[in-house]
């Protein structure tokens, strides 16, 4: 498996996605005739969940497949997954649906605000979006960790038995 099969599509999806919807959270964005807005914020968000699981599919294929010996060793990788701990992937997973569930929150006040009436969608959709990906992409990060954690619990376990 090329380094890059998973890793470099799944890097470009994220950083294209975040940085382009970190503009779009604040704003519309105008380029030439094109209007880009909170739709092709929904994009951008996909972009970011989808990145998010090629990176971390890539990460721990790439740890299988070095450990069954299908790639050559890899030092520098392998040390870098032996300080990933369980605790850090859930700690950022939760701190990630923290700050999207603040945001439901924040739009459930301004909903009340208005007698639970309708609201504007472009501004309701610049909350809506980021922190329905932020509880999913920490959803996803916690358990990409358990996972991860698992399959380095599975191949220490048959290496010392």
């Amino acid at each position: 498996m090329p380094r890059g099969l998973f890793l470099y599509p799944g890097l470009a999806l994220l950083l294209g996605g975040l940085a382009l919807g970190s503009v779009l959270v604040a704003r519309p964005l105008t380029i030439g005739t094109v209007h880009l807005d909170v739709h092709t914020l929904l994009y951008c968000a996909v972009a970011v969940l989808l990145g998010a699981q090629l990176v971390a599919h890539s990460v721990v294929l790439r740890f299988l497949m070095v450990t069954a010996r299908l790639l050559p060793p890899d030092p520098p990788f392998m040390r870098l997954l032996s300080r990933l701990k369980l605790e850090y992937g859930l700690g950022a997973g939760a701190a990630l649906v923290a700050a999207g569930l603040a945001g439901v929150v924040y739009l459930v006040g301004v909903w009340r605000a208005r007698s639970f009436g309708d609201l504007d969608p472009f501004p309701t959709m610049r909350v809506a979006i980021p922190s329905a990906t932020a509880i999913a992409l920490g959803l996803q990060v916690a358990i990409a960790a358990l996972f991860l954690s698992l399959v380095k619990w599975q191949v220490r376990s048959r290496a010392a038995g």
